[in-house]
């Protein structure tokens, strides 16, 4: 009877075990997280990304990940980078349209405060859909806000360049401009208001690199193939050069042998430039 007993404990014991194990170790159905995005999909996605607005995410890492990196600003007259950290990262959520979407993370960090773009991209054809923003102010776009009152700072002690001595594209070739100045004398003539002449004052507020080039170029001691140079008035308007630090040179136009310009600015130079006007004098002459 006692053998009995024991045996039968035994069985109740080994069916209890059986029960625990397999409470430990429940089956599991269904997919456990999102699929796996392979790592060139990936690459191409931060790309898509960040040709959307090449200029701000150039400094942010071209795979997941977080790097040191520069953030450029502006405190007064002078540029500056701000040391901070990086960090791009990719999310795939589940998604109900139509088509797979990426979303793109580029946060950047200085000091105490933070900046985060995501850039929502979507698939097949990595088309940006729309980016949103949220942190502090990016001191990318503080720059970008800031260099029409630099330029106009830098350039305020420029005199008019119109009766200033000229300097060779030797001259004008060491000096880095990062905007000019170009004034206009204009006259006119209201309704019964009288004459007037009209002084304004532009700064350049764009890119002056194709300006410069313009003005470096040497003048040519060839004269027209008939040998006879025709008596007609080109002028092109004189302009002040000015550097980072405020310092100023105004160019000769590059001539001919007949004292004439060599051509005129491109209209790309002229565009790029953006020139903004600053002041206007009047003063009545009848």
């Amino acid at each position: 009877m006692r053998l009995a007993q024991i045996a039968l404990l035994a069985v109740v014991a080994a069916a209890a075990m059986g029960c625990a194990g397999s409470q430990r170790r429940p089956q599991v159905t269904g997919k456990t997280g999102p699929p796996l995005v392979p790592l060139s999909q990936v690459r191409v996605e931060i790309r898509a990304a960040r040709a959307s607005n090449s200029r701000v995410f150039s400094i942010f890492p071209t795979l997941p990940g977080t790097k040191r990196c520069a953030i450029p600003a502006i405190a007064g007259l002078r540029e500056l980078m701000l040391r901070g950290t990086c960090r791009t990262s990719v999310a795939h959520p589940a998604t109900h349209g139509r088509y797979r979407e990426a979303f793109v993370s580029f946060r950047e960090e200085w000091g105490r405060r933070h900046t985060t773009w995501t850039v929502i991209v979507q698939q097949p054809a990595e088309k940006v859909v729309t980016t949103q923003v949220t942190g502090a102010p990016a001191p990318q776009y503080r720059y970008g806000t800031d260099r029409v009152a630099r330029n106009i700072e830098l350039t305020r002690h420029v005199p008019c360049p119109g009766t200033r001595p000229r300097v060779g594209p030797a001259r004008l070739r060491r000096l880095h401009a990062v905007t000019a100045v170009r004034c206009e004398e204009d006259l006119r003539i209201p309704p019964g208001r009288g004459k007037w002449k009209v002084f304004i004052r532009r700064v350049a507020v764009g890119d002056v690199a194709g300006l410069q080039s313009y003005f470096e170029q040497p003048s040519q001691p060839t004269v027209p193939s008939n040998g006879i140079c025709l008596a007609y008035l080109a002028v092109v308007a004189p302009i002040a050069f000015v550097d980072g630090h405020g310092q100023w040179v105004v160019p000769r136009t590059p001539v001919d042998r007949c004292l004439h310009p060599l051509g005129f600015p491109s209209r790309t130079a002229e565009r790029q430039a953006r020139w903004r006007v600053v002041s206007r004098h009047r003063v009545k002459v009848s």
